[in-house]
């Protein structure tokens, strides 16, 4: 919803809670506490919203401005050598049968569209963005698939049989690091939700000699604990592919077959 939405949202509750529904009298200094302290919490809502705002602000201007540069090209999404299909590999290797649904949360320019094209004949691709440039370039690139502008990870409300996450959390959000994971966890947790199968993500590892300015190097060790706490026992860690990243695929099926000791459905 909109902050406007939100701000109407609010108006209502706090007329039916004050009684003005049932049209009681009211005496007002018995409310003058929680008219205060109701609209200051609110006030700090907005303001911390704004704030997330212009941190999404940030990010976006920075993936604008290389795309004004380098146009159609890995370097638009901070790829300089372009090696993404050895990622791809990595991110969609337990995909393994054809006729499913894919969301590429963070598509770019659609380049894992054309990876999989090369393995699959029969599935529904959908690409999101929060770079209008990136979605209205795709859009004139590929007609046959599906590509929509959203604001946060709070728009993706359907379920697909897979979801990939590629290279979306490499920029800082936030200069507060913890901030930042927050926003990381919850946009996992969220999408972990929205998964029939598989939820692919891949990272930057904190395994470096060296760490760019602004650049969100990921704990392996935090992500298995948080992974196993709030998602899944059920999952593939693959540092085998690049030296200074990694891949973690969750898995939705956690059923066991206890006759043999293994998980029911295999991959």
């Amino acid at each position: 919803l909109s902050l406007f939405a939100q701000f109407t949202i609010w108006c209502v509750r706090s007329v039916n809670k004050l009684g003005y529904k049932k049209k009681k009298k009211i005496d007002i200094r018995s409310h003058q506490y929680y008219l205060s302290s109701t609209i200051k919490g609110y006030f700090l809502f907005l303001l911390k919203n704004r704030i997330k705002e212009i941190n999404m602000k940030h990010i976006k201007n920075s993936y604008k401005n290389e795309f004004k540069k380098f146009g159609r090209n890995p370097k638009s999404l901070f790829i300089p050598k372009n090696n993404q299909d050895i990622r791809f590999h990595s991110l969609t290797r337990y995909i393994k049968n054809e006729d499913y649904t894919l969301l590429d949360y963070g598509c770019g320019l659609g380049d894992l569209k054309k990876y999989l094209d090369l393995r699959f004949n029969n599935y529904k691709y959908i690409g999101v963005d929060i770079v209008e440039e990136f979605i209205l370039s795709n859009q004139k690139e590929d007609k046959e698939s599906k590509y929509f502008t959203i604001k946060t990870y709070k728009d993706i409300l359907e379920e697909y049989d897979h979801i990939v996450i590629a290279g979306v959390f490499n920029l800082l959000y936030d200069s507060d690091i913890v901030k930042h994971k927050k926003i990381v966890y919850e946009t996992i947790e969220h999408l972990f939700s929205k998964t029939k199968k598989t939820l692919s993500i891949n990272f930057m590892s904190d395994f470096v000699d060296y760490k760019q300015d602004k650049a969100y190097h990921q704990s392996e060790q935090e992500i298995i604990d948080f992974a196993r706490e709030k998602l899944s026992k059920r999952f593939i860690l693959d540092n085998s592919y690049m030296p200074y990243e990694f891949t973690i695929v969750l898995f939705k099926n956690e059923l066991i077959d206890k006759s043999k000791s293994i998980y029911k459905e295999q991959y």
